[in-house]
């Protein structure tokens, strides 16, 4: 397991994986969080390294006699109700929004 040491770290968290707060340090696209057991002061942090969160999307779905089928993807609920509107408008029928991670 990797730790590295930050001086002055000014991180916001980008998720949460558990109970912990998930890291983003520096320019990498690695994810960190706090490790437990280790000195801390107030300028410095020791982070470990850890798997990154994937991030969710809203899947419209809709049926034509076959089974489901995905038809759009969007990142928030409103984007996804939105296209659900603009659906049933438009064709009608059965559809339904999913959540997914990406």
């Amino acid at each position: 397991m990797k730790t590295i040491t930050v001086a002055h770290p000014k991180v916001k968290p980008v998720g949460k994986r558990g109970r912990q707060y998930v890291y983003n340090v520096g320019k990498s696209k690695k994810c960190f969080v706090i490790a437990k057991g280790k000195l801390h002061t107030e300028n410095s942090v020791t982070f470990k390294e850890v798997s990154c969160p994937k991030k969710m999307i809203f899947v419209l779905q809709g049926t034509y006699g076959h089974g489901w089928e995905d038809l759009t993807a969007e990142e928030t609920r409103a984007e996804i109700r939105q296209r659900l509107k603009e659906y049933r408008e438009n064709e009608g029928g059965n559809y339904r929004i999913v959540r997914k991670r990406e």
